[in-house]
């Protein structure tokens, strides 16, 4: 970690605890070094500190680029974001991701690409999948689970799955058709991450 992400983690963890009554749920399965990506479904704004928290490692968001300006893009660049565009994914941006993955750091990522309105999983993108077949690193699947919108004072829970190769998801030459397929079965560990519960 940085030293400004190691205070920030200093500060926000006990809030989010307090705040949103956070649950963290199979911390065990989070290898504590190596390039690793993690992958959620995607709630909230406060989704990246969900799933951050319970990690004893600074992770590497890749954020929405509409974010990056003013105050707030200058704090979540220092702790350690980049930004990405919905729409065309730049050679910068997929460039970012290999240089965290091949510094042997956690990327943290949200395949659904964005906001769930009602909770439900969203079809992922193939991105995330993608990034780590060519980074040859395994992804950690997590899932946020909350009753109705996340509101402070509500009861929050993250679930960590263990870790999955994507050799595991079924890549095997890096085809468009695997890379998709891959995706799918991401998204439905996730899902059976979120069936578990509070």
């Amino acid at each position: 970690m940085t030293p400004f992400y190691r205070f920030a983690f200093s500060v926000v963890k006990p809030l989010a605890f307090l705040f949103f009554r956070l649950r963290l749920i199979g911390r065990e399965n989070i290898p504590e070094s190596g390039a690793l990506m993690l992958c959620s479904n995607h709630r909230s704004y406060c989704d990246p500190v969900f799933v951050g928290v319970g990690l004893k490692r600074q992770v590497h968001f890749m954020a929405y680029d509409k974010l990056f300006h003013g105050w707030f893009g200058k704090l979540i660049t220092a702790l350690g974001a980049f930004p990405v565009n919905r729409e065309s994914t730049s050679a910068q941006t997929v460039r970012s991701a290999f240089d965290v993955l091949e510094n042997g750091e956690v990327m943290g990522i949200f395949p659904e690409g964005t906001r769930s309105k009602d909770g439900a999983l969203l079809k992922a993108k193939a991105g995330a999948v993608m990034i780590a077949y060519r980074a040859n690193c395994p992804i950690l699947p997590a899932a946020i689970i909350a009753k109705g919108k996340v509101r402070p004072f509500k009861k929050h829970t993250v679930r960590y799955g263990k870790p999955v190769t994507p050799q595991e998801l079924g890549i095997t030459t890096g085809s468009g058709t695997e890379i998709r397929a891959a995706s799918r079965e991401l998204m439905r560990l996730i899902g059976e991450l979120m069936e578990e519960g509070f």
